[in-house]
């Protein structure tokens, strides 16, 4: 081994000596080329990459879960592997990292020393940084300057409580066996004050691998259980290693040959004793490193298997880079762990949100039916009161109608009277216009109703429809065909009465008479044109102001589906069965066939609830029809059976929750089974965001857990995979 200098030099005796540490390097490792390990980094990102997708979705439902599940990565992530040493005050943590050193960087004494985390690296030349609230500041990297910021007693003995502010001693430390991918941690006793054991906590929290150093004159108190259980409990045993520390009185070898023969059966025979309550399983016990630390740190030689050299060598030449062995497994360890610790609190929350489903689904079925009944009898009374405006309708058009015919007719008095198409074009426009009118006043009615009932308004689109059943039909007033006359002696001449003044009088009167009667007739025919028309109207009313509590919400619309055939849906169908289902009112058609279609203009990448409303109407056994049906091109149900279901003409309905594309799509294909045809009744896609029902928001949160626990299922076993490869 290589001769370091050091600004701090060890007198022995009389003599003046550099302390000699071991080498670390990954070169010198003592593992068996076997337990190397062979996690590729392709598998290493893979599994990263899967991970950060669970995070995002943990975001939402399980922030705590996600924040830990984020701190794995991290772990996993980084590039130096790191060792924190811990134990119980003055278990002989520094004196031994001191000898693992080969200088006397950290205080020894008497009393407990170390009162804050020191962070050890490796470095081309000596420096030290202290953190605390302050900020960073530089030090002398000499002992007692350390000693000085983070030593728990002074050179007198009094405690000294201004180490509770440092956050970290950080040290950088040429010419040491330490790699330089790998980072030490010296941390505070536990045991001593709160504050240390926080301290020693935190320190524990940054480290890969926890060296826990027992002390052989206090061997595993009952503070060091409830830690080092503690720690496996979160981060799997794996991420210990127990190092038995001896303190001899002298550097004679007899006294250490007597201590293994004597004293450490006792040890271990304890460690067994109490491995379960540590976390080890009782049937692999901890196997700890043992050293003497203090006479270890006066060897002038290369460390032999005396006094644990080679043993703790081994130990940390295991630990020297992320890719060793035991770092590898102390790591995937704690991934393990961490994702098993997770299962509980993930089974609790779905468990929750599905009690509360049923008891919500429960409530809404009891409602169901007080809802159905309400929706019919508002459709009903709805109904009446439009069959009752159209009548009102009829009767203010006809009115109108035959008052203008009426004022027409009056106006056609002997001679005067046009023989052209006069007549007919007033008539006409005028019956526009009132018709006009009457439509007018009947969509104000029509309004009212709808919102007296809570029905669907009348939109631009019904109103116009309405104009094409309601319209005034044109007219044409036939007018005898006489020569027009210039004056009465003209117009008798032209009709030969010359003389005859009477006769022609008469002639003009019964013109005029035939003119009038051809208006009122005519009148007449435009206005009764509409009664035949009645029921239409009525129709194209109730189609188009379908009630309120009917109308399915961001419904897919007939021209979105390709393929099939459109089948009314019988007037009998039953929706008291399904959860949130529209009233019967809804479901007027059904698709039936191979087809697809597409909900657009939706959020892209969005979450979306998909919703699939199915009745059996034809089938009226099961296995009758069967179908599959994918949304965005992953299969959602396979040799779907309606009828196995529900049983005939009652509705069903489906959920699923998706992202849409890239430009704000979501495609569905209904596709031929074993048997039958694909049918649907309605079809809905629901941004999340939208989704406001309590019912439909717990579907889409526990399916979104159900997801969630299956990510890390497989993200554990995946996991498991990784860990048999060492």
């Amino acid at each position: 081994m290589s001769t370091s200098t050091f600004q701090n030099d060890v007198q022995y005796g009389d003599n003046l000596r550099l302390q000699h540490g071991p080498d670390f390097s990954p070169s010198k490792a003592l593992l068996p080329p076997h337990q190397c390990a062979t996690i590729t980094d392709e598998e290493m990102s893979a599994w990263i990459t899967n991970a950060q997708k669970m995070v995002s979705g943990c975001s939402a439902l399980e922030p705590n879960a996600a924040q830990r599940l984020q701190t794995l990565i991290v772990s996993l992530k980084r590039d130096e592997a790191t060792v924190a040493f811990g134990g119980h005050f003055k278990s002989g943590k520094s004196t031994l990292i001191n000898a693992l050193l080969g200088r006397p960087i950290l205080p020894t004494s008497g009393l407990p020393e170390t009162g804050a985390m020191c962070i050890m690296s490796s470095g081309p030349h000596d420096s030290a940084h202290l953190c605390d609230a302050t900020g960073r500041r530089a030090l002398e990297c000499t002992t007692e300057a350390i000693r000085h910021e983070i030593s728990l007693t002074s050179l007198s003995g009094q405690r000294r409580t201004q180490t509770h502010d440092v956050e970290r001693l950080e040290l950088v430390l040429s010419q040491t066996p330490i790699g330089p991918r790998a980072r030490w941690i010296d941390s505070p006793g536990i045991n001593d004050t709160e504050e240390m054991t926080e301290c020693a906590h935190r320190a524990a929290a940054e480290a890969d691998m926890l060296l826990w150093v027992l002390n052989t004159r206090q061997f595993l108190s009952i503070a060091e259980v409830d830690f080092i259980s503690e720690r496996i409990a979160k981060y799997g045993p794996q991420s210990v290693a127990l190092i038995v520390n001896a303190f001899l009185m002298s550097e004679d070898s007899a006294e250490w040959d007597e201590f293994l023969s004597e004293q450490m059966p006792i040890h271990g025979e304890k460690l067994r004793d109490r491995a379960s309550d540590i976390g080890f399983s009782p049937d692999a016990p901890p196997m700890p490193t043992v050293v003497a630390g203090r006479v270890l740190g006066l060897q002038l030689e290369d460390w032999d298997e005396r006094f644990g050299g080679k043993a703790i060598v081994g130990l940390m030449n295991s630990l020297s880079s992320p890719e060793q062995a035991t770092v590898q497994r102390a790591r995937w360890s704690r991934v393990i762990t961490e994702l098993l610790s997770l299962e509980a609190p993930f089974a609790e929350h779905l468990k929750v949100d599905v009690d509360l489903l049923k008891e919500v689904r429960s409530q809404a079925k009891a409602k169901q039916k007080a809802v159905i009944e309400a929706a019919a009898s508002s459709r009903t009374a709805f109904k009446t009161a439009v069959e009752k405006s159209l009548d009102d309708f009829q009767q203010d058009w006809e009115l109108r109608a035959y008052n203008c015919g009426e004022t027409l007719a009056n106006s056609i008095v002997p001679p005067s009277i046009w023989r052209d198409d006069t007549y007919t074009k007033y008539l006409n426009s005028t019956l526009e216009s009132l018709n006009a009118e009457a439509r007018e006043a009947l969509g104000k009615a029509l309004v009212s109703l709808a919102q007296k009932y809570a029905q669907t308004l009348p939109d631009a689109a019904c109103l116009s429809l309405l104009g094409q059943v309601l319209f005034s039909p044109p007219v044409i007033v036939i007018v005898p065909d006489t020569p027009a006359p210039v004056n009465v002696d003209n117009f008798v001449d032209s009709l030969g009465f010359r003389g005859q003044e009477a006769s022609a009088l008469a002639k003009v009167k019964a013109n005029a008479e035939a003119t009038q009667q051809n208006v009122r007739h005519v009148t007449q025919y435009a206005a009764t044109f509409h009664r035949s028309n009645r029921e239409q109207a009525i129709a194209t009313i109730l189609k188009h102001c379908v009630g309120v509590n009917d109308r399915l919400p961001r419904l897919v619309p007939l021209e979105s589906f390709s393929g099939g055939e459109v089948i009314p849906c019988p007037a009998s169908i039953d929706v008291s069965a399904a959860d949130e289902p529209g009233t019967s009112g809804a479901y007027a058609f059904e698709r039936s066939g191979v087809f697809s279609c597409r909900a657009s203009k939706l959020r892209p990448h969005g979450a979306c609830l998909v919703r699939l409303h199915f009745a059996e109407t034809r089938a009226t056994v099961a296995g009758e029809r069967r179908f599959h049906v994918s949304v965005e091109g992953k299969r959602v149900l396979s040799d779907y059976d309606i009828f196995a279901r529900t049983g005939g003409n009652k509705i069903i309905v489906t959920e699923f929750v998706t992202r849409a594309d890239s430009g704000g799509n979501v495609s569905l294909s209904f596709e031929a089974g074993s048997a039958g045809q694909p049918q649907v009744c309605a079809v809905q896609v629901i941004p999340q965001e939208q989704v406001t029902s309590q019912l439909s928001q717990l579907k889409v949160r526990v399916q979104r857990r159900h997801e969630l626990w299956r990510d890390l299922l497989l993200l554990k076993e995946e996991a498991g995979k990784l860990v048999q490869r060492f």
